[in-house]
């Protein structure tokens, strides 16, 4: 019985940062396609190589965070950022305002 509720417990903690990697990378491949341009003239071999890119940031950040003062500013910045990519009126124009070279505090 203790091994279930360890296992649901485990299962119950999302990563903010990995959704919003995966919402980014849906909707940055979508941009791709619009813009006529493929992920490996991106910067990137496919779309893996981007999500991972993205999750990669996001733990790097999360090191730099707690060292800065900033204990959570990334998870933060992760639920805030996949709410704006998700959003009805969220457009590829926008994707530019995303400061993915920043961090987030």
């Amino acid at each position: 019985m203790i091994w279930f509720l360890l296992a649901l417990t485990a299962c119950s903690d999302r990563d903010p940062c990995a959704s919003m990697c995966s919402a980014a990378t849906q909707h940055y491949g979508g941009c791709l396609d619009l813009w006529g341009v493929a992920w490996d003239d991106a910067g990137y071999s496919d779309a893996n190589a981007f999500f991972h890119s993205c999750e990669t940031r996001a733990w790097a950040n999360r090191q730099l965070e707690v060292d800065a003062g900033h204990a959570g500013a990334t998870t933060d910045e992760c639920e805030g950022w996949e709410a704006i990519i998700d959003a009805p009126d969220f457009t590829c124009q926008d994707w530019a305002e995303l400061d993915w070279s920043g961090l987030p505090w």
